[in-house]
């Protein structure tokens, strides 16, 4: 388990890289204003909260099909929650001309009641979140958003039926449970997702939550497959692709971060040339701790074949996988 948990490090690495940027120093910009790093987490967990809230909502928005509102319409609200993910109040902070579509939001606002408790970092008894509500679809946002959203909000109730029943791994064959954890751990749904991510900063912070968040369960099943490799090879093999290609998207988002740009203004030849060494030597040291835990984890997946841990199918599938992996 510990070899396969070191591709969460490589990730985890390229990730941090793409998020805090450059160090000051390696940079030649000196800064002495110190950061308040408390603060920064407590911001950090309560941005998470509200992408979790955000999630919840966004899969209770349905409009009829057959009900047209006119473009412009927005209904913006102002929801109270409590420590307990309770909604306290509700406040319609913008209505619109239409008292339907006024009620629509209310009404999805109830069915998405409760949300999630409050993190432990938030002292605060009870918060405020503003939520917008539209009819239009921006299909390059939006659909984004939704496709992002909706997997965040699997995860989340993913862990949530886990934590009910830690002792018993669900399979896929177990009803609704098993339907949620096959969605989740397709890997053609979470190719979808990353792909969806816009190339940006924003890129590289979603694809670090979506890993966040995905690195207990692709141990769990680890764990699992370890135990009775024959009973959840399906789910082991879909959590090992999964990490696979969160890796993949990982070092994607590193080569964009690399790519040449605009000389920065007020910046000399020789420091934005010390800039892209400084850039390379980091971007170098990750590519080769990648590939130097890629290199164990071929190595593991073969002595498990060794070990006749897979099925005939389940062995093919594990080489593909492996070779995934393996530089050409």
């Amino acid at each position: 388990m510990l070899k396969e948990k070191r591709i969460l490090l490589a990730i985890s690495l390229i990730l941090i890289f793409l998020q805090c940027g450059m160090p000051s120093k390696l940079l030649g910009q000196e800064n002495s204003q110190k950061t308040n790093d408390n603060n920064s987490g407590i911001n950090k967990e309560f941005r998470d909260y509200l992408i979790n809230v955000n999630a919840e909502v966004q899969k209770k928005w349905i409009i009829p099909e057959n009900v047209k509102f006119p473009e412009g319409t927005l209904v913006s609200l102002v929801v109270k929650i409590d420590k307990n993910g309770q909604i306290v109040n509700v406040k319609m902070k913008e209505k619109s001309s239409d008292e339907y579509f006024n009620n629509l939001a209310l009404e999805t606002i109830k069915k998405a009641n409760p949300f999630p408790p409050l993190p432990a970092s938030i002292k605060q008894e009870e918060v405020e979140v503003g939520l917008k509500f539209t009819p239009q679809k921006e299909q390059s946002d939006s659909t984004r958003s939704d496709t992002y959203y909706n997997y965040i909000a699997d995860l989340h109730l993913y862990a949530s039926n886990q934590a009910r029943n830690p002792k018993h791994m669900t399979q896929y064959t177990e009803g609704e449970d098993g339907r949620l954890l096959r969605s989740l751990l397709d890997p053609v749904r979470l190719r979808e997702v990353l792909n969806l991510c816009p190339q940006s900063a924003g890129r590289a912070e979603r694809i670090a939550y979506v890993t966040r968040l995905f690195g207990p369960v692709f141990g769990q099943y680890e764990a699992a497959f370890k135990q009775q490799p024959k009973v959840y090879e399906s789910e082991y093999l879909d959590c090992l692709e999964d990490m696979v290609t969160l890796q993949s998207s990982a070092m994607m988002s590193l080569a964009i971060s690399l790519a040449p740009t605009n000389r920065p203004q007020g910046k000399t030849e020789t420091e934005q040339k010390g800039i892209a060494e400084s850039k390379e030597a980091l971007a170098k040291s990750m590519r080769e701790l990648t590939a130097t835990i890629n290199r164990q984890l071929v190595a593991d997946i073969r002595n498990k074949i060794a070990m006749k841990m897979f099925t005939d199918n389940g062995a093919k599938r594990a080489l593909a996988i492996a070779e995934r992996l393996t530089p050409p």
